[in-house]
């Protein structure tokens, strides 16, 4: 009785069943019907339906409300934060035309590490152990994919994987979907990009004065990737996400990002921002969502090397690292490259690590060697 009256009050009447079912990734409203999709499924259309598409409108301005978030005729569609990182987006009328769609995506009430991703298939334990190699020697990397194909789970699995008791600092376009395990060195900063789109960008500059060990823009989506890219540059690890098909358009994209107008030292300049994120990131990687398995999958791992001119074009040198394949309809990876003594050791015998990276490499190894710990301060 009392379920039954939060979904007829609070909740979101109809929906509310799949909402609270853990099975359930997301939960779309298209007017008044109810579509969801069920982890390594498909959507589908519930039995299910609203009264009317009235009623969903009132639903979404009513939560708007109390979060604070503006959604009116004049800015009618928005990002509302939920807790525990779910993420809900709203469009309402004049932007649509026959009542509203809202787009709720769950999130995770636990923080994910790299052995999380394992259990579940994403990777197994060669690929873990090659990122927990590049996680260690502090590299920057580049998390690339369609929409829902696990970028940000992949992203949260590197932070929580991270060696040392790193202050990490996040910034996330209003929304809360990251979550580090070590909260007591965790700094969560939320920008709002609807009221002010050159807001990201300025909050990525002043990362440089607050010398964070790791730093995570959530998505990097247009100018702040300029911002994003002079934090690399000063040697500060970073992990971000973007939309690309492959690690090679992911570096072409975040270069074109980097260019836009309005970017941080880079407007116009594209071959200048594509010729320094060659240079200061070290680590591409695309990962997918495969229906017909249900999973999402590292298909992609790579590193960069620089920049070469080829016809006249600037282009970047790609190494491929780790590639996803399917034999015996099992699905596997290939692994260039293997870790031994905290070393990477490629396996045809041509070494093949790009210079920075190497340098990357060995200081890891001293820090490993050193295990310096404790202050020195009296106390």
């Amino acid at each position: 009785t009392l379920q039954a009256l939060f979904a007829a009050t609070l909740g979101w009447g109809p929906a509310q069943r799949y909402l609270d079912d853990p099975r359930v990734n997301e939960v779309k409203i298209v007017g008044r019907r109810i579509r969801v999709q069920e982890a390594g499924k498909p959507f589908v259309t519930v039995p299910e339906a609203f009264a009317s598409a009235d009623e969903v409108q009132a639903r979404a301005l009513l939560l708007a409300s109390v979060l604070g978030v503006r959604l009116d005729a004049e800015t009618p569609q928005a990002t509302l934060p939920i807790a525990h990182g779910t993420r809900m987006h709203v469009s309402i009328p004049p932007r649509t035309v026959d009542g509203a769609l809202v787009c709720i995506r769950r999130g995770r009430r636990e923080a994910w590490a790299l052995e999380d991703l394992v259990k579940r298939g994403t990777l197994d334990g060669a690929v873990a152990d090659l990122l927990l190699l590049l996680s260690r020697a502090r590299c920057s990397m580049l998390i690339a994919g369609r929409t829902g194909s696990g970028k940000t789970g992949l992203l949260e699995a590197l932070a929580n994987s991270w060696p040392g008791e790193a202050h990490t600092l996040t910034i996330e376009d209003h929304t809360m979907e990251i979550g580090i395990r070590r909260a007591d060195l965790w700094t969560r900063e939320l920008v709002d990009t609807q009221r002010d789109g050159t807001a990201f960008g300025r909050v990525a500059r002043e990362v440089l004065r607050q010398t964070p060990d790791l730093v995570i823009p959530g998505e990097i989506r247009g100018s702040e990737a300029g911002a994003i890219l002079a934090l690399i540059l000063s040697d500060h690890p970073v992990l971000s996400t973007l939309h690309a098909r492959s690690c090679g358009e992911a570096i072409e994209r975040f270069a074109s990002c980097a260019a836009l107008p309005g970017a941080y030292m880079y407007e116009g300049r594209r071959d200048d921002a594509l010729r320094d994120a060659c240079q200061g990131v070290e680590v591409l990687i695309r990962v997918d969502f495969w229906e017909e398995t249900g999973r999402r999958l590292v298909t992609e791992v790579a590193l960069l090397d620089g920049s070469e001119t080829s016809g006249g074009a600037l282009t970047p040198r790609i190494i491929p690292l780790v590639s996803v394949e399917v034999q015996d309809g099992q699905v596997g990876w290939r692994c260039a490259a293997k870790v031994e003594a905290g070393a990477l050791v490629w396996k045809d015998g041509v070494d093949r690590t790009p210079a920075g990276f190497g340098e990357k490499l060995r200081r890891a190894s001293a820090r490993a060697r050193l295990r310096v710990s404790g202050t020195t301060l009296d106390t």
